[in-house]
């Protein structure tokens, strides 16, 4: 910005900084204005348009310039404040300050608002912003922790910091065997564990399915499970029985066979899964069993007496 006397033109011209210019302050001295005759600005105006321009009586009496500023803009603004009194005389008082914006990349977070600071002053920390997996690590500028009692002195672009969460994904085997845990960062891989076990059922997978990287939060997961059936088959030797079931479950009451019957035989008891001997008159099947099982019937000729099973025959040669 340069002035010389009253009645010379000048150029103003402003890009950055801060400019504070106060030039005596008694009205009958009309040499001493800041601008003592804005009609003597030249055509020349550069300044920038995020700057905040003040002129008037004094550093307490003023008024703000509106952008865009040129030579006409600022002759209308200083005319109607003298004509409605908010200026009584030439401008004694003028400062230029430069607004700088700060703006926040937040690196995939929520959004963050810029803002715009004075040139000299500080930007506000604003609020930490969000991002699913990460726990917000401050602000950075060129790889530094920015320090928010720093002055601005131009435009700036701080950079969020993150780190990544942990989250443990849990196993709920449904009565089956245990599978640890698994806790890993946030986005890694997941290796899905070995298939667990369950006595009487056959897995089913897992619901909801284990993610192929770790979600961002805690998830557990539950084992499905399909019931195991198994069959139970009879050698009745020719005998027959009723009421005695041919599947069953891990999850089936107590079975009982029901003894069979053959005319002309006694029964004398069964033989086969999980059994000693042939005598055993009495079969439990109980609860929680597993495996296919498989029963013999045995029996005793009535008409021969004979506890072998066999029947024997007395022949007489004439």
């Amino acid at each position: 910005m340069g002035w010389s006397h009253t009645w010379s033109s000048f150029n103003l011209a402003f890009h950055g900084g801060k400019l504070t210019i106060e030039a005596g302050n008694d009205p009958k001295d009309s040499s001493s204005g800041v601008i003592n005759s804005w009609s003597g600005l030249s055509e020349s105006c550069d300044i920038s348009e995020s700057a905040a321009f003040l002129l008037g009586d004094s550093a307490e009496n003023y008024i703000s310039l509106t952008a865009p500023y040129t030579t006409d803009s600022i002759r209308k603004e200083l005319d109607d404040a003298q004509e409605d009194g908010t200026l009584t005389h030439d401008p004694y008082y003028l400062s230029l300050t430069a607004n700088y914006t700060v703006t926040f990349d937040t690196d995939g977070g929520s959004a963050v608002d810029s803002q715009t600071v004075p040139y000299g002053e500080t930007a506000t920390a604003p609020a930490d912003p969000a991002k699913s997996g990460y726990t917000f690590a401050g602000w950075y500028l060129d790889g530094k922790a920015y320090d928010f009692a720093a002055p601005v002195t131009e435009n700036l672009t701080l950079t969020a910091k993150w780190t990544t969460n942990s989250y443990t994904l849990t196993f709920d085997t449904d009565g089956g065997s245990e599978i640890d845990p698994i806790t890993q960062d946030f986005g890694t891989a997941v290796t899905a564990p070995a298939d667990p076990s369950k006595t009487g059922y056959t897995f089913a997978g897992w619901t909801p399915e284990i993610p192929a990287t770790m979600p961002a939060e805690n998830m557990t997961v539950k084992a499905q499970w399909t019931l195991d059936r198994y069959t139970i088959s009879y050698n009745l030797n020719n005998g027959t029985a009723t009421g005695n079931p041919d599947s069953y479950t891990v999850e089936s009451d107590a079975i009982t066979l029901n003894a069979p019957t053959r005319p002309g035989y006694t029964f004398t008891g069964w033989s086969g899964t999980g059994l000693t001997g042939e005598n055993n008159l009495t079969v439990t099947i109980e609860k929680g069993s597993t495996g296919d099982r498989s029963y013999t019937a045995h029996w005793r000729y009535n008409g021969g007496g004979s506890s072998s099973g066999y029947s024997y025959y007395t022949i007489k040669a004439t």
